[in-house]
């Protein structure tokens, strides 16, 4: 299941050990391609917190990691950021990632 990550709930949604953040929003073509990708990739992965957050309706947090393009996909460990993809990525790529952080 996928989480709604918004302003108000990030900081402590990233404190969960492994955490996966698409940043997306409405209007984007290659985001809109990704839903089907990421909605897929957490339901392999239900030991992780895989997320969506729509950088239109929270500006807190999409100003704060520096957001400027998306789809951008974030992976969090124990709070930090340990790595950031800039657009269209694949299941097995975002796997791929996943494993080298487990």
């Amino acid at each position: 299941m996928l989480l709604e990550f918004t302003d108000q709930n990030f900081d402590n949604e990233i404190l969960k050990s492994l955490v996966v953040v698409d940043f997306w929003n409405p209007w984007c073509s290659p985001c809109n391609r990704l839903n089907p990708i990421i909605k897929s990739f957490s339901e392999h992965n239900s030991d992780v917190v895989v997320g969506k957050l729509n950088t239109i309706e929270n500006p807190r947090i999409t100003t704060q990691l520096r957001v400027d393009a998306i789809p951008t996909i974030m992976f969090f460990k124990d709070g930090k950021l340990v790595k950031r993809l800039l657009g269209l990525h694949s299941e097995q790529q975002l796997q791929t990632y996943l494993n080298e952080l487990k």
